[in-house]
């Protein structure tokens, strides 16, 4: 089971409120979260996340030496010549880079999880409307429908329960939404 199991407007809909939430206030405890959640046992089981799980290793690993290149250039720079402050420069532009990439790859795997909590829980209507990518989304997080796990809706969506229907109409699978509208 890969990452694209999940319909693609499920899919948009998660993209954006993870943008949305992540625009605001920054990754945060994002990856915290997604580790202590038991996320992370998830994604590896899927072979497209654990691509972005070691790529995501391996930027962290290339950030922290590209910061450390900085001052050494810095010293050379001091201690040499100044044309040794292009590799301080270079080193700091790469780390910047592969940090943008990191948070690139944290919101996607938040996505992803994202989308498997809502088709787990049945929100909107998506696990009703897509039965059998409900019940693979349960068994990869390792639930059951008596305890879901909401951990990321709760997250990104904490006052579900206030939320407008109209609003709720907008993130609903077609499926639901075509039956809505014939039933209006």
């Amino acid at each position: 089971m890969e990452p694209s199991f999940l319909p693609d407007r499920l899919l948009l809909n998660c993209k954006h409120l993870v943008q949305l939430a992540h625009g605001k206030h920054g990754l945060g405890s994002l990856p915290k979260q997604l580790w202590d959640s038991g996320y992370v046992v998830t994604l590896s089981c899927m072979s497209d996340t654990w691509a972005i799980l070691s790529a995501n290793n391996a930027a962290f690993k290339f950030m922290v030496a590209s910061w450390i290149t900085v001052p050494i250039f810095l010293i050379l720079v001091w201690a040499w010549t100044w044309w040794m402050l292009i590799g301080a420069v270079a080193g700091a532009a790469i780390a910047l880079w592969l940090n943008a990439k990191q948070r690139d790859y944290w919101m996607f795997l938040s996505t992803i999880c994202l989308g498997m909590e809502i088709l787990a829980t049945d929100f909107c209507g998506w696990g009703k409307a897509y039965p059998a990518l409900r019940d693979r989304a349960r068994e990869l997080l390792q639930e059951d429908s008596a305890h879901s796990k909401t951990t990321l809706l709760d997250y990104y969506l904490p006052n579900r329960a206030n939320i407008a229907s109209e609003q709720l109409r907008a993130f609903a699978p077609p499926e639901t939404l075509s039956r809505i509208n014939a039933n209006s």
